[in-house]
């Protein structure tokens, strides 16, 4: 009940607070932040598959691509790495793909074809999908081929609880350590902090995004991003459970001058200014419950 009550939390998150224009839902992508960085858009490689999927010319898999800023439109390209790398040249695959062309923002979702006899060869079983717009925006999430996937839903791997401690070489967002966060099955915890810091030195260098990056700015965002990146695992009371108040996303938003792209950073989900944990309304969870099982 603990780990379902997370998942669902986060998945609020995920839904409500993504730093970024365009970026791969479904299946579990390697990082939640939208990045222009080739070929996966950063984030760490998860070491086990997110989902199995059906390699049969005939039959369909399903993939979720929301678009969070209008400079995240586009058509949508499917690759597949068969061998379970990230490289240009691993991804001899183009996949068939049927599904809207993103104009505008929203969530838009695909239907996939993997060609019969496919074999994935990485560690572990794993294939690495990659996703991009051609506003080259880039996600990729590690998946498995299995023909048992052809006849039953799919079920992601569900995502798991870890403890940061020191020796977890999280520097970036050093707020979480000793602390139990809610990730993705397989994340590298420090691969994944390192990632996330450049999605902190890119957001910070491009002014279409943060208007004013003053140290006074960092500061707050810095905050901000880690207390979405590395969200922590509610209490078997299922509060969720923010390292952030309300004020501290209101500064943000006021000090980074962050207005083309305030829409992004909904601070409503910490309550008012005087709480830094919040409980997930029960109409919220249904609502979310209800979009995952629509995809």
């Amino acid at each position: 009940m603990r780990l379902l009550i997370s998942c669902i939390l986060l998945l609020s998150i995920l839904v409500n607070y993504i730093s970024g224009h365009s970026v791969l839902v479904e299946p579990t992508p390697f990082s939640n932040n939208p990045s222009k960085t080739a070929l996966c858009g950063g984030g760490s490689k998860q070491t086990v598959p997110q989902i199995s999927w059906c390699p049969d010319s005939t039959k369909t898999n399903k993939a979720t691509w929301k678009v969070v800023v209008g400079d995240g439109i586009g058509p949508v390209t499917f690759r597949l790495a068969t061998n379970g790398g990230t490289t240009e040249a691993d991804f001899t695959l183009k996949l068939q793909s049927v599904g809207p062309e993103p104009t505008t923002v929203g969530t838009f979702s695909y239907t996939v074809t993997v060609p019969t006899g496919t074999t994935c060869t990485g560690a572990n079983g794993i294939c690495t999908l990659q996703v991009s717009s051609s506003s080259n925006w880039f996600s990729c999430s590690s998946i498995a081929l299995n023909s048992s996937a052809c006849n039953t839903a799919p079920k992601e791997t569900a995502l798991v609880e870890y403890t940061v401690t020191a020796n977890s070489q999280v520097k970036f967002c050093d707020q979480v350590v000793n602390k139990v966060v809610l990730l993705p099955a397989g994340t590298d915890l420090k691969e994944y902090d390192n990632k996330t810091q450049g999605v902190f030195k890119n957001n910070m260098a491009n002014p279409l995004v943060i208007g004013s990056n003053t140290a006074e700015c960092g500061d707050l965002y810095e905050k901000v991003l880690c207390d979405v990146s590395f969200p922590i695992a509610p209490g078997s009371d299922g509060k969720a459970v923010y390292q952030v108040t309300r004020k501290q996303c209101d500064d943000f938003i006021e000090k980074c001058d962050v207005v083309s792209h305030a829409d992004l950073y909904p601070c409503s989900i910490y309550g008012d200014s005087s709480s830094s944990s919040i409980v997930i309304p029960i109409l919220l969870i249904i609502s979310i419950l209800s979009m995952v099982l629509m995809f």
